[in-house]
């Protein structure tokens, strides 16, 4: 209690501090006439005009604007010391026959010719009567605003200044007159005003004067100025966000920002995502996931609800003086997405966008495994052996067993002759099941996204309306796929000068019906079509020789039909979500805003699968607990004959609110102070269900009630022994999670070149213990940047801009699975009992947060006449207080417990680089990024070190040892005299495989991280006139992977395996040439299991591929001026092409593929191909 008084006692400080500093600062308006209240101090010699002001700009925050023509070529030298900006601007100007014009609420200054007239500056346009009045919008090309361009009627002197939001309102226009648009470090535009009265125009980068533009970056809090933001970050900004089209949302990050990692081995698109390495232990139960925010909240739900097309830009904040204004969720980074919004006196515009995606079919034949005819000779050796002979003879739960191996036991059994066994076997030789995969089950998907918005705003309000449909075709034929649609909208109201009202509305509705298509059965002549083409029967889970004849007649059909299953699926998933979103900003003068925001998100997702009475999951059900010599109908039949529906629901509600203060000042001519303060609470409540109906009826909805779940009936002829009917009826938990919190940052510039920054949050949560400090988290963070190139000793004038920053702070993690207080865990119905079962969770009163301290040093730079500029950062992390589980006593009822028991600790660097190879006609643009993060296990409580607990991809942590290392057992080669496997057990040889996978960690083989150490991206864009071609080379280095490769046991059990086959050892000597093992029967216990994870089956992932390429034709009407709208794109997008350029194995792999290993029907990712079009009008 005592520290938190004591921060409460700093806010107040701080906020006194604030309100002295700007009782004693000047907030007067200024004019030319009147005293400006700022000051330069700057000592130069021998430099040129434009430097000067370049020079005050920095110093003082004031932006110059002007015609380079104007600035006399001659060199001054100066030697200011607190002079007031009017009289240095007197002195610098009025010599020089220059007048000048000061904006104090914009804060610019506007140079133009002293005598206009002979200048050849604009003569004055006398007001008339008989001028419109012209509003719009100042845009970069990307669409966003460019507060403070200018706007002038060609041939006067009468021009405006744009609003903070790009617009303007410029009167006495005449109709058929010609506005020009200006703005530092873009280049003018000239457009005919054709007596229109809303007017967009939109400004391209003019690279040489790059360092004039103003970036700022949006932490979900607030909206910072680069210039004095000191924290490590990454902005996807529109441009290149939407160059990669028909993407989800986070999968635009992959390979485009330095810092972001996607691990290509998991499915999960935000969980597969690290920013900085790994900072918790995952698999424990703690999301690894970065937090993600949507437009000033954090965001929870499914972001395949949110239309890709809203959104604007995303943000990714990497270190702590960016991410610990999040606090204790901000552990693993932030991703900020930023939506599109309306803006003031901005003229109605309409975007109408579409795009198509046509997804290639899956490459089954990417990796090679056993043909048909091998498989089937193997079958006849095993038969031979008696390999399946336990399984034909088994009467009771009857295995499969594949068609060969049915011939083979009819032919031994005398029920066919040879001659007719070896033909009925023949006719499978020429059979390959992908290839009947490739014709009756995948073909080239399509899908659509179809998107329109309004937007717009007059002096009063603003508003942004827009629509999306998006459809996404099966990739199996027959198959039904996805549609979704929404709808955004978002409203600012200004009802009097101080105060803004912000309402905003998203709503989309998803349907999937998508299902996926998987085999039981892998061996590879299986046919799915008979010889007439139609669907073929195939055996699954029992037995077809006992299937198709079982019950002599009585029981339903038993068969199992693949292509038939496609076309009876009727699942229905639906996502409905529902966001609202309220604000309240209130100006309490020129540098305080007050704001209050809401949020609410009501997400639903029901699913319902409708297995009807011909579907083989209903018919299967029925017939195994089928009891032919009942004759009553209950016992008879106590799974009703019909259908079967199951259905589930998932409920998320969640309620966020933040009151928050901000502060903006600028006093003294040097100094400026920047600060928020919040305090804002958030709720998530979350609950599940679901049912199952036997005996569904589709047509009225009625199904059987009152379903006995508890007795053991018989299954039929014993498949099952006596099990009781699956209910399917589950209620899960219903969870309540709960946060608030307080916080504050403060940022102070001196004379635009020194900024100090701290921040400080205070997270509370009732997921930690019965302790009130367990439950509350305190985290900070401080930072520094130094302008480096605006100092008078900094003489490299290749080098115009350096900039040097540092950060220190704390972020935190919370896992929501884990709790101080006794837990209860309902675990459905016992089979034994037939009463509710639950499993107790041990408390923790101590249980608390886990936190990441990371310390960040940075620079930026930009040379050459700004045609190279970048950014370089190194890190160090370290998370401390990570949650992890160790074992205890099971005579405590619980067999583990949950403790702060772990840390990770690591370093790392981004580097960005972007160039202007060639300017002019033809443009060529690169962008290059380079990241390092390597993150060690430092402390880890858990006794269980086995080397088999290793060596399965994933975060499996040992002290001392990276996080996502890669273990295997040692290799000793093959036995010359039997082919057998070998490895290491205390530095001998050896071939007892049990002591090998019993031995500890550390003794065994480490290769490295299965994780990319390095990772970036090369991309080059070539423009020339309205065409621009992009390409994106991406890299990951430092990284292993383990092959997929031969596993006999798997082999003999399914009857598929991998083409290693083929290399196998099969005489002494032919351990020289190839490590796959001999094929023995019968297999020595572990034998597989050694050979699939040892060393030798490990192999480096580098790689360096082409990613993606685009190519895009634009049209403006500022060019072609008989076009009908104000614009149009036209586009040719590529993904995922894969083309790997180089690679550091020799094997034909593509080490982020490590799948396929004797399954037919796995692939690499497909290619996608993406034509569209966007058009503004």
């Amino acid at each position: 209690m005592r520290r938190s008084i004591s921060v409460y006692a700093l806010l107040r400080c701080t906020l006194a501090l604030l309100l002295c500093c700007a009782l004693n600062a000047t907030g007067r308006s200024q004019s030319r006439a009147q005293p400006i209240a700022k000051r330069v101090t700057l000592h130069k010699a021998d430099v040129s005009l434009k430097e000067i002001l370049k020079d005050i700009q920095q110093q003082t925050g004031v932006r110059f604007f002007y015609a380079d023509r104007l600035l006399p070529p001659d060199k001054l030298t100066i030697d200011f010391t607190g002079v007031p900006l009017q009289e240095v601007l007197n002195s610098l100007l009025t010599s020089r026959k220059l007048r000048w014009e000061y904006n104090a609420e914009r804060q610019t200054v506007e140079l133009t010719a002293a005598d206009a007239a002979l200048s050849g500056e604009p003569v004055p346009f006398p007001m008339s009567g008989d001028g419109q009045t012209v509003t719009g919008q100042v845009q970069t090309t990307g669409g966003d605003p460019l507060p403070g361009a200018y706007i002038l009627i060609k041939g006067t002197t009468r021009r405006v200044a744009a609003g903070n939001d790009g617009s303007f309102s410029l009167s006495g226009v005449p109709p058929d007159g010609v506005l020009q648009f200006s703005f530092a470090g873009y280049k003018p535009v000239e457009m005919p005003v054709n007596g229109q009265s809303g007017i967009i125009a939109r400004l391209s980068v003019n690279v040489g004067e790059l360092d004039n533009v103003v970036v700022s970056i949006n932490t979900g809090y607030q909206t910072v100025n680069k210039e004095r933001y000191v924290g490590a970050f990454a902005v996807l900004d529109s441009a290149q966000y939407h160059r990669r089209a028909g993407m989800d949302i986070l999968g635009r990050l992959d390979g485009t920002v330095p810092g972001v990692s996607f691990d290509k081995k998991n499915a999960n698109a935000s969980a597969s995502i690290q920013i900085r390495g790994v900072s918790t232990l995952q698999r424990l139960g703690t999301t690894s996931a970065p937090l993600i925010i949507l437009d000033n909240f954090p965001y929870e739900g499914d972001l395949s609800s949110i239309n890709p097309n809203d959104v604007e830009s995303l943000t990714v904040l990497k270190d702590a003086a960016s991410a610990s204004i999040w606090g204790a969720r901000a552990g693993n980074g932030v991703i900020v997405i930023t939506t599109k919004k309306g803006r003031y006196n901005q003229p109605l515009q309409i975007t109408a966008s579409s795009n198509v995606t046509l997804k290639e079919r899956p490459d089954l034949f990417y990796y090679p495994l056993i043909n048909s005819t091998d498989i089937i000779d193997l079958e006849r050796f095993l038969f031979g052996r008696g390999y399946y002979d336990n399984i034909i003879n088994n009467t009771t739960s009857r295995p499969v067993v594949t068609p060969v191996v049915e011939i083979l036991a009819r032919q031994r059994n005398g029920l066919i002759t040879d001659p007719e066994a070896a033909a009925q076997i023949d006719a499978f030789r020429n059979f390959d099941l992908r290839n009947d995969l490739q014709q009756y089950v995948y073909h080239p998907a399509l899908s659509q996204q179809h998107y329109l918005s309004f937007s717009g705003g007059n002096a009063g309000m603003n508003y942004s309306v827009t629509g999306g449909y998006n459809n996404f075709m099966s990739d199996i034929k027959g198959g039904k796929g996805m549609s979704q649609y929404t709808l955004s909208s978002n409203f600012v109201f200004k009802p009097v000068k101080r105060l803004d009202i912000q309402a905003g509305f998203n709503f989309s509705n998803t349907i999937d019906r998508s299902v996926s298509f998987g085999l039981n059965t892998l061996y590879p002549y299986v046919r799915l079509v008979n010889d007439d083409g139609s669907p073929a029967a195939i055996p699954i889970s029992v037995r077809k020789a006992y299937t198709d004849t079982a019950g002599g007649g009585r029981l339903l059909d038993w068969q199992y039909r693949p292509l038939e299953e496609i076309q009876l699926a009727d699942e229905n998933r639906t996502t409905r979500f529902a966001r609202i979103n309220l604000g309240l900003s209130y100006r309490l003068n020129s540098w305080i805003t007050a704001d209050i925001k809401y949020q609410y998100i009501d997400q639903v997702l029901s699913s319902a699968t409708n297995n009807s009475p011909a579907s083989f999951f209903a018919r299967n059900l029925v017939n195994l607990y089928t009891n032919l010599s009942q004759t009553n109908a209950n016992l008879r039949n106590p799974v009703p004959i019909g259908g079967i529906l199951a259905t589930s629901t998932s409920k998320s509600a969640n309620h966020n609110a933040r009151a928050q203060l901000n502060v903006n000042r600028r006093f003294g001519g040097q100094h400026q102070l920047a600060a928020l303060f919040a305090g804002e609470f958030s709720e998530r409540v979350s609950s599940t269900i679901s049912n199952r109906f036997y005996g569904y009826n589709n047509d009225n909805g009625s199904y059987k009630a009152n379903m006995d779940y508890a007795t053991n009936f018989p299954t039929y002829g014993g498949l099952g022994g006596s099990a009781a009917i699956p209910s399917g009826n589950t209620l899960g938990a219903k969870t309540n999670n709960r946060f608030i919190s307080v916080l504050s940052n403060v940022s102070y510039t001196y004379q635009g070149k020194y900024t100090l920054y701290g921040s400080a949050r205070r997270d509370g949560s009732n997921v930690y213990g019965v302790n009130t400090n367990s439950r509350w988290k305190p985290l900070w963070s401080v930072g520094a940047s130094w302008k480096l190139s605006e100092e008078r000793f900094y003489k490299l004038s290749w080098l115009p801009m350096l900039t040097l920053r540092g950060s220190l702070g704390y972020t935190g993690n919370t896992n929501n699975s884990v709790s101080g207080l006794p837990t209860i865990r309902y675990s459905g119905t016992s089979t034994v009992t037939g009463f509710p079962q639950a499993t107790p969770g041990a408390p923790n009163p101590d249980l608390r947060w886990e936190q990441v301290r990371i310390i960040n040093y940075g620079l930026e730079f930009s040379a050459l006449a700004n045609r190279l500029s970048g950014s370089v950062d190194v890190f160090h992390k370290k998370a401390v207080d990570l949650i992890s589980n160790v074992p205890v006593d099971p005579t405590r009822g619980v067999t583990s417990y949950s403790l702060n028991a772990a840390s990770l600790k690591g370093s790392g660097f981004d580097l960005l680089i972007n160039s202007t190879n060639i300017k002019g006609k033809i443009r060529w643009e690169t962008n290059f990024g380079l990241s390092y993060a390597r993150m060690v296990v430092d402390k880890l409580n858990n006794p269980n070190y086995l080397i088999s607990n290793y060596i399965n991809y994933g975060l499996y942590p040992f002290p001392g040892r990276v996080a996502y290392g890669l273990y295997s057992y040692k290799w000793a080669g093959l036995d010359p005299e039997t082919g057998d496997p070998r490895g290491l057990y205390k530095g001998q040889a050896t071939k007892n495989y049990v002591d090998i996978i019993s031995d500890s960690v550390q003794n065994q083989g480490f290769s490295g991280s299965s994780f990319p150490l390095y990772s970036g991206f090369f991309r080059n864009t070539i423009s020339w006139k309205g065409f621009a071609l992009s390409a994106n080379i991406t890299y990951r280095l430092a990284y292993f992977f383990r092959k997929p490769t031969l596993n006999y046991a798997s082999l003999f059990q399914s009857s598929s395996g991998s083409a290693d086959y083929y290399r196998r050892w099969r005489q002494k000597g032919d351990e020289q040439n190839t490590d796959v093992p001999s094929l023995v029967y019968p297999i020595a216990t572990y034998r597989d299991e050694f050979y699939a994870g040892s060393e030798v089956n490990v192999l480096p992932g580098d790689n360096i591929r082409l990613q993606d390429v685009r190519l895009q034709y634009s049209l403006d009407r500022a060019i072609w001026k008989q076009l009908p709208f104000a614009g149009m794109q036209l586009f040719l997008y590529a993904n995922n092409l894969n083309l790997i350029l180089w690679k550091k194995n020799r094997q034909d792999l593509d080490p982020d593929f490590s799948g396929g290993n004797g399954n037919p029907a796995a692939a690499p990712t497909p290619r996608t191909w993406t034509a569209g079009i966007s058009v503004n009008f």
